[in-house]
């Protein structure tokens, strides 16, 4: 803050701050607080003041949104066509929609874990557990979408899996702790923007302009839908290709041991005929032999007898 002393627009200084690492936004925010009254604007220095100090959850996402993350942006865009087919009950749409949630889920997590990795943070199990429970609460609810979109989260999110998501003091400021800077409107909702340009009288090529850009969006956010549908499509078919070829080679190798228990089997029933066949001849040899020994026996004391 050189030269001239300046005070920003709220928006912006709020933009700085929840750009922050949790450590750095409570001495940035006092130096804004400071120089706004130094130039004597006690009003502002009230809202910088009602500015919360993020949780490092929070701080996480604001800056994943700043970034942009991309998997951060697929996910958000999935919530509303989830929140459609939970309202239309359509079960087929939300186990595809839920399997697609799990798999971005875990993309956003790893390439915040990059993020932070090349700032030099190690985010911690707890820390990454509360962003989870954020993601949940976005899909879940527009509201809570849209505070994660803002990027002034205070606080993580959870969803209680029915209702609205409680978004008590989880962004920046509550509207009651901002009072209006004079001559303006009172914008003090729920993003920390309120320094907006005052209302002017609806203008024609403006409002066919925002219906463009809001007809581009959808389509492209229909697009976006439609190519993560596409890949999870051909995710499905590769893994249903690889078990069809693993159920062959186990129908191959079951086909390969029966052969071996069959001929096993052969081989057995061949040594159990032998067997018989052997015992057989050695039960009659032995017959045999006994009478031979009986009749030797007899012709000795035969000749014992003559002498």
């Amino acid at each position: 803050m050189s030269g001239a002393p300046v005070l920003p627009p709220l928006h912006a200084i709020a933009d700085e701050l929840y750009s922050l690492d949790p450590s750095e936004f409570t001495g940035r925010r006092d130096a804004w607080v400071k120089q706004a009254r130094t130039l004597k604007r006690k009003e502002e220095a009230a809202q910088i003041q009602a500015l919360r100090r993020p949780t490092v959850a929070a701080s996480y996402l604001n800056r994943a949104i700043r970034k942009p993350l991309p998997a951060l942006e697929e996910f958000l865009d999935l919530g509303e066509p989830m929140r459609e087919a939970q309202a239309a009950l359509s079960v087929g749409e939300l186990a595809e929609f839920g399997q697609q949630r799990r798999a971005l889920e875990e993309a956003v997590v790893r390439e915040l874990s990059a993020m932070l990795a090349e700032e030099g943070v190690t985010a911690s199990p707890a820390s990454l557990d509360e962003v989870r429970s954020t993601l949940t609460a976005a899909l879940a609810d527009p509201d809570a979408e849209q505070a994660v979109r803002s990027g002034t989260l205070a606080r993580a999110l959870s969803y209680a899996g029915f209702g609205p998501v409680d978004l008590d003091r989880a962004l920046a400021a509550d509207p009651a702790s901002i009072a209006p800077v004079k001559g303006k409107r009172d914008r003090s909702h729920l993003s920390v923007v309120p320094d907006l340009p005052p209302e002017a009288e609806p203008d024609p090529e403006e409002e066919r302009r925002r219906g463009e850009e809001k007809r581009r969006a959808e389509r492209e956010r229909a697009e976006r839908l439609l190519a993560n549908l596409e890949r999870s499509q051909e995710r499905a078919e590769q893994r249903h290709a690889k078990a069809v070829s693993a159920q062959e080679r186990a129908a191959e190798a079951r086909d390969r041991a029966q052969s071996v228990v069959d001929e096993a089997l052969a081989a057995l029933k061949a040594a159990d005929d032998k067997l018989t066949e052997t015992t057989e001849a050695a039960d009659l040899a032995a017959a045999e032999l006994s009478d031979a020994a009986g009749e030797v026996e007899q012709q000795r004391q035969l000749l014992a007898d003559w002498e």
